[in-house]
């Protein structure tokens, strides 16, 4: 409802409000970050746990869009620039297999780590099959939770020790 299938990006309004005069688009943050801004960083994560391109893409779409504004006006576009460097970064996926540790394992996870996603799959975790298919393939190791650490399509072996993945995660930054 919100998405210009004609140039682009989110709308600020869902074309059922068919009343408005013009139907604006917003790019620029003010004192919260802009809704596309917002937005691409999360297709950007959704495809990253999702492995989807296609939202990705739509991430890309929205930051071509507001190129002009993110040339001319660069520090009222913080949250879409963000989404640029993550996306030349290339960032960083942690598949977490549920089992023995998983506690220990979550906790090794830096809490600040803006170019990362992370996700739970296993024992408790089936749900998240139903849009990640490809997470039934990754299994705990002898019992123990395992993490595999993944950066451009290639995933680490897998660790189970909480030491073993914050030292993976430094390696792959």
């Amino acid at each position: 409802m919100f998405w210009d299938h004609e140039s682009g990006a989110y709308f600020l309004s869902g074309r059922d409000m068919d009343q408005l005069p013009v139907r604006q688009k917003n790019f620029l943050d003010g004192a919260v970050p802009s809704g596309n801004g917002i937005m691409a960083m999360n297709l950007i994560r959704l495809s990253r746990i999702c492995a989807e391109p296609k939202y990705e893409e739509k991430a890309r779409t929205i930051i071509r869009c507001a190129a002009e504004f993110m040339e001319a006006y660069p520090a009222a576009c913080c949250a879409l620039l963000c989404c640029l460097l993550y996306l030349e970064d290339g960032g960083t996926e942690i598949v977490l297999a549920n089992g023995r540790g998983f506690d220990e394992l979550l906790d090794a996870i830096p809490a600040f780590s803006p170019f990362t996603v992370a996700a739970a799959c296993g024992e408790g975790y089936e749900e998240i099959c139903n849009i990640a298919p490809y997470l039934k393939e990754y299994r705990p190791v002898g019992g123990r939770a395992a993490a595999y650490v993944c950066r451009g399509g290639a995933c680490s072996s897998p660790v189970t020790l909480s030491s073993d993945l914050a030292d993976a995660l430094k390696h792959n930054q």
